[in-house]
């Protein structure tokens, strides 16, 4: 860190933290895919905070996960429409970001192949597509990658050139590489870790049949604050934790014995959320009880809800103004340029990709104006 850099931290201080605090409100947000909506829930105690954050607006079909980016918008994989659409943190529809059509994947209801997981890390947004028939053409269970600007789509590896990947679903990025849910039908499911080189590691990172309670179907993998990695399973309804440095088993809990997981998220006071079919509920990792959020039933609710994974978002912030000043203007690239180069964890690094650079200054420039 530059002596200047350090001076102008050091005033500033006592107004990043009030400032931080007054501005910034963290959300989770499920898709639930039986009503076309997203609900947002309490970070803290799992607590249900708005069942229609986004609402039905006849464009969802089935989303699957939402993720917040760099540039302070949402992005939704649709696994029925296979798209992943961009919405803005006010709820309208912004564009369409990724047409799978690009990589020859039909959009007919009801198709047998589709976008599942998303993230954001290492300076771009990273998708799966999961095919469940597993017809092996190259497009098909492979993680993609697609610039920041929605250019550049490849392809980052399939179960064609690596078929240890399997049946993709949820994603997480850890230590430099993936970790990656493998919920093949052949009683091989399980977490496989993907380097940054695009190699699947084997053997396989964490096997799922050597559980006390069978990994069957993973969906959502999460990686904690604390480095541990959770997973959620469909068709054994059980959350795991594993060791976030060598996948062993940690732990394991059955919510609610006969209720599918999907979603999986640590909550602030040190449960977990999970959601699954018609549920959202909060669950103990020592001594597993349960909480019931949500039941969105046909009898109460007027419709079977069905939700999926989850992830979390800050509303209210202003991202890009590095100085505090109200205003994304010249005054956070000058604070952008005083980071510039090899910067891990630095508030300029607004991408994630570790240093500070013209990205970051782009995407200042993209955020410019009054913060609102």
């Amino acid at each position: 860190m530059t002596p200047l850099k350090s001076v102008l931290l050091a005033t500033s201080a006592g107004l990043l933290v009030s400032a931080s605090a007054a501005a910034q409100q963290s959300l989770l947000l499920i898709p639930d895919s039986g009503a076309d909506r997203i609900s947002a829930f309490d970070p803290a105690t799992g607590a249900l905070v708005n069942l229609n954050f986004i609402p039905k607006d006849g464009r969802m079909k089935q989303v699957i996960q939402v993720v917040q980016t760099p540039w302070n918008t949402l992005l939704m994989t649709d696994f029925e429409a296979n798209s992943i659409w961009e919405y803005g943190l006010d709820g309208q529809y912004i564009q369409t970001f990724v047409d799978t059509a690009q990589i020859g994947f039909p959009t007919a209801p009801g198709a047998s192949r589709g976008l599942q997981g998303i993230c954001i890390a290492y300076g771009k947004v990273w998708f799966t597509v999961n095919d469940v028939i597993g017809t092996g053409a190259d497009n098909r269970n492979a993680i993609w990658s697609v610039n920041y600007d929605g250019t550049g789509l490849q392809q980052f590896v399939s179960a064609v050139d690596q078929p240890a990947l399997g049946q993709v679903r949820g994603l997480a990025p850890l230590n430099g590489g993936f970790v990656v849910a493998d919920s093949g039908d052949s009683g091989d499911d399980d977490i496989e870790f993907v380097s940054a080189a695009g190699v699947v590691e084997t053997p396989c990172w964490h096997d799922g049949t050597d559980d006390v309670s069978y990994m069957r179907f993973p969906q959502q993998v999460t990686v904690t604050d604390e480095g541990s990695v959770l997973v959620a399973t469909f068709t054994t309804a059980t959350v795991f934790e594993l060791d976030g440095a060598t996948g062993n088993l940690v732990n394991f809990v059955i919510p609610t014995p006969g209720l599918s997981m999907r979603g999986v998220y640590p909550l602030e006071n040190g449960e977990w959320l999970s959601s699954g079919g018609t549920k959202v509920l909060r669950v103990a990792p020592i001594g597993g009880t349960t909480t019931d959020i949500v039941n969105i039933t046909l009898g109460t609710y007027g419709v079977n809800g069905s939700f999926r994974w989850i992830s979390k978002i800050q509303i209210g912030q202003c991202f890009g103004d590095l100085d505090l000043s109200g205003e994304v203007d010249l005054g956070d690239i000058a604070f952008a340029l005083l980071d510039y180069g090899l910067c891990p964890g630095c508030p300029s690094d607004l991408d994630g990709t570790g240093d500070v650079n013209f990205g970051d200054i782009a995407l200042i420039l993209l955020s410019a104006g009054p913060c609102s």
